[in-house]
């Protein structure tokens, strides 16, 4: 037994290095068949990027055969000319539409995150409406005060360098607290926390609350990265939407992992506070995390073009990853999980409304109109096929969705009551309700100002 036990041991001691060879021959090759990414951030880690930064450090990168660096900003860097040039594969931009220099830039929108933006201005306490910045001094970012929801509202209220003084952000929060400057723009999930701490009476004017909306946190990506590795791309928007689940749900693990591994500029209370304004800003009541408003990219740029802030020639054209994968006859890009699904499920039902042409009607037993060129043409693009689901009335398909007879509406507002029984995905055609007058009567820019007006529609 003894010389067994020896011969035993001689055995395990030979084979050893063999096993930790083998182990590190694994290893290096798992690790060189990941694919190496970069993603620019366009500020300093904190919970803002909790969704990356959980990504990589849950292995949801790894797991999708990708080797992702983040990147921290830093003074002086272009995050968009970053990722154009291809330096980076991907970058985040605090809004959908990026403008340089009066013309919208060729990014590829992959996702968004905040589907509010949480970018707004802090006043002194005596300055409560944009009126009262007349003769103010204002400090924000070249881009902030030329071309964001904050641009647009000092525009829509007549506030200019020449009525203001309009001066360039020093990032420091001083500035406004010994009263250099009487507003700044601000982060909700930064700076306010800040003043609270202090003590500090300030007032806030948000954007949004006067019909200014944008989005912030937007992951996105050049034509050429989209193009050339649209299935990299994919497993990055996937698995990034994964660390934002997974941060979301556990926000005192991430927290932790921000501040012991990645950045200490921000206290663990700061990083709760913004947790808390994070979750407001995403909505997630309404949108899925990453789910794109492809309504407010547009509104943005039609505000834009109103404004005079950007040039009407300027459009946005094809800024959707998925759209830009269709417009060059490339494949819809399922993941395994969606491919499950769809393999079971065999095909889709589809109802429609059967009586409202041009947009799409039932003829003869056919689908017919506008949306049923889009959806033979979404069709395509799927490995299962789309089943009509023959109704005589919009009511009928009402009835059948809730039913569970129809999968999907070919088209539908959203509206409370739907979004209890049905998901809306973001909105891959628009048609435009406005309001005309005779051509004597004056421009209508705000809808209260006919408030005391009849309306005929």
């Amino acid at each position: 037994m003894r010389t067994l036990h020896l011969l035993d041991i001689k055995h395990r001691l030979f084979l050893l290095p063999l096993i930790t060879l083998a182990v590190m021959l694994i290893i290096s090759t798992k690790a060189f068949a990941l694919e190496k990414v970069s993603l620019q951030l366009d500020w300093k880690f904190q919970f803002e990027f909790a969704g990356f930064i959980m990504a990589k450090e849950k292995g949801f990168y790894q797991d999708a055969g990708l080797d992702v660096e983040l990147l921290e900003y830093q003074a002086g860097f272009d995050t968009v000319e970053k990722v154009l040039s291809q330096e980076n594969n991907y970058g985040i931009h605090n809004s959908s539409v990026i403008i340089h220099e009066g013309e919208l830039q060729p990014i590829i929108l992959l996702a968004t995150y905040y589907q509010q933006s949480p970018l707004i201005f802090v006043t002194s306490k005596e300055i409560k409406t944009p009126k009262d910045l007349i003769g103010k001094t204002i400090m924000g970012t070249k881009d902030e005060l030329k071309y964001s929801s904050l641009a647009l509202m000092l525009d829509h209220f007549f506030i200019t360098k020449d009525n203001a003084e309009l001066v360039e952000h020093s990032f420091n929060i001083e500035d406004f607290i010994n009263h250099k400057t009487d507003a700044m723009s601000a982060f909700r999930t930064n700076q306010l926390f800040e003043l609270d701490k202090q003590g500090i009476e300030y007032n806030i004017i948000d954007p949004a609350d006067y019909g200014f909306f944008m989005s912030a946190v937007n992951l996105f990506t050049s034509q050429t990265e989209a193009l050339q590795h649209p299935e990299r791309t994919q497993k990055f928007i996937d698995a990034s939407n994964q660390g934002w689940a997974y941060a979301l749900k556990n926000p005192r693990e991430t927290i932790a992992t921000i501040y012991q591994k990645y950045s200490q500029e921000k206290t663990v209370d700061a990083l709760t506070y913004e947790v808390a304004v994070t979750k407001k800003m995403m909505l997630l009541d309404f949108f899925e995390v990453g789910a794109i408003n492809t309504d407010l990219s547009l509104r943005a740029v039609k505000q834009l073009h109103h404004s005079g802030l950007l040039p009407s020639t300027q459009e946005l054209g094809t800024f959707l990853f998925d759209d830009l994968l269709l417009k060059y006859n490339h494949t819809v890009i399922f993941n395994e999980k969606q491919q499950l699904y769809l393999q079971k499920k065999k095909f889709i039902n589809l109802c429609v409304d059967p009586d409202w042409m041009p947009f799409e009607s039932i003829q003869n037993g056919k689908h017919v109109g506008i949306a049923a060129d889009i959806i033979s043409s979404l069709a395509k693009q799927l490995p299962i096929p789309i089943h009509l689901i023959p109704t005589q009335s919009w009511q009928e398909s009402i009835q059948k969705a809730k039913s569970r007879q129809c999968d999907i509406f070919s088209m539908a507002s959203i509206t409370p009551e739907r979004s209890r029984y049905m998901d809306f995905t973001t909105a891959y055609t628009t048609f435009p309700v406005v309001m005309a007058t005779t051509t004597d009567k004056f421009f209508i820019s705000d809808i209260a100002d006919i408030k005391d007006k009849k309306l005929a529609w």
